[in-house]
């Protein structure tokens, strides 16, 4: 049977929510005693080539190969937030917003709340509360350009408050977890939420909020989002859902190898096509942030802003989701010929990044082995042979990458190149790439 959350005021408040207003100021209803209902879209636009979004649950990822937004893959497990960002002005609230306590109380917080009829008035202020989501590939009307809808799980139905008192904004986060913080200010007031975020470099991390926006009418300014902005039927702008424009929270690094000459300029690459990239790893990588979904103190937020509290420092491994394993690459045979290793890896912005890199190289060595057995001298009698083995170079101190003393950006891909010159001479190298294509820093160490 489906769960429907009527998120209505009482008598009382909606009798405050019309006092002072003219016939013109309230919107028609579609259906004279419906409700409205709440839907949300997720917008594609800052979603990239070769992004990798990855369940938690699962090893391998699932590819949203997003040039032109041709293939959209689904976006299961995110979490979702409506809250109340703002009063109308056309009608007086119950509660001013910066008189609310607790800005995420709301019927899905409280056990006790009656579902169908809501006598905690700030239940008004937290209409969805972490509702585990999904944006499906299912294209719907936006007008910002392409969106695709976003499902409750569980079947859930929420509705918009009949009462005008507030505008709504969405918060929309991947990949869903139910460890939340509520923090308070200054004022001892709850005033933001945070979840807990794990980077493991292969699951990527999106945030996004559906707002107001200076495209919008100054009518849509105003009522944005309330059941009066979804239920006016004169205003032919108004056709579509709120859309969450998602973006990246993390930085991505793809890693690439080239041969390098043997001497300065030179055309020599013997002993670098020799080699083999065995492993890449990214030292000293925080693996738990904690990541602001929405604060009214801070509304406007932007990604680039939203990692708190680093801990639990690991080493990461570039890895190669098709076969399992660590990431491993022959160094390419011809000069200025660049191969890429693995499948990128997703980190926590930073200034930068320590990289160690494991080498090999096949070398020739002499083994015993039996050749026959000497019955008088009743034991196997041994014979030399050559075979090929791995020799293995590990760079004793990680090289260090930094970006000019910033950091490398949120929501940003930079191509590693790594230059090999031969056993132990390596260059690295970073530049700017796909997601967001400018000219980045390059280094040679």
């Amino acid at each position: 049977m489906m769960k429907k959350i009527k998120l209505m005021s009482a008598v009382v408040l909606a009798s405050l929510a019309f006092m002072g207003c003219s016939e013109s100021d309230l919107a028609p209803a579609r259906e004279e005693t419906g409700l409205t209902e709440i839907s949300l879209a997720g917008g594609a636009a800052s979603l990239y080539t070769d992004v990798s979004i990855r369940n938690n649950s699962g090893r391998r990822r699932t590819m949203i190969k997003g040039d032109n937004d041709e293939i959209v893959e689904t976006i299961p497990n995110m979490g979702v937030f409506c809250l109340a960002r703002e009063v109308q002005g056309t009608n007086p609230a119950a509660t001013a917003m910066k008189d609310i306590q607790d800005w995420f109380q709301n019927t899905f917080t409280d056990p006790n709340a009656d579902m169908d009829n809501s006598q905690i008035t700030n239940n008004m202020f937290c209409l969805i509360h972490n509702l585990k989501s999904t944006r499906t590939n299912r294209e719907i009307v936006a007008k910002s350009g392409r969106a695709y809808e976003i499902t409750w799980d569980k079947d859930t139905v929420a509705y918009y408050p009949t009462t005008q008192f507030y505008n709504y904004d969405f918060f929309a986060y991947y990949p869903y977890t139910d460890e939340l913080r509520h923090k308070k200010n200054g004022k001892g007031q709850n005033h933001k939420v945070e979840a807990a975020v794990r980077i493991d470099g292969r699951t990527d991390v999106l945030w996004g909020r559906a707002t107001v926006t200076d495209e919008m009418t100054e009518w849509e300014k105003k009522y944005a989002y309330s059941a009066k902005y979804f239920r006016e039927q004169d205003n032919i702008s108004i056709t579509t859902n709120p859309v969450v424009k998602l973006e990246h929270v993390l930085t991505r690094m793809r890693f690439l190898i080239t041969p390098g000459t043997t001497v300065e300029g030179g055309t020599d690459i013997r002993e670098a096509s020799d080699m083999t990239v065995e492993k890449i790893v990214v030292r000293n990588v925080n693996s738990k942030h904690w990541l602001t979904v929405a604060d009214l103190d801070n509304i406007d937020v932007t990604a680039d802003k939203l990692l708190s509290d680093p801990s639990e420092p690991v080493d990461m491994v570039l890895w190669d989701e098709e076969n399992d394993m660590a990431a491993i690459k022959q160094c390419p045979q011809e000069l200025n010929d660049t191969v890429e290793i693995g499948d990128g890896i997703m980190l926590p912005p930073a200034k930068e990044y320590m990289i160690q890199i494991i080498l090999s190289r096949p070398v020739q060595k002499t083994i015993q082995v039996e050749d026959y057995y000497d019955y008088d001298l009743e034991k196997w009698v041994m014979k030399d042979e050559v075979v090929w083995d791995k020799e293995l170079w590990v760079s004793e101190t990680p090289l260090m990458m930094g970006n000019g003393g910033k950091n490398f950006a949120q929501g940003k891909c930079y191509d590693v190149v790594i230059t090999v010159h031969g056993p132990k001479q390596v260059g690295l190298g970073a530049t700017l790439k796909e997601w967001e294509s400018e000219q980045g820093p390059t280094f040679e160490l």
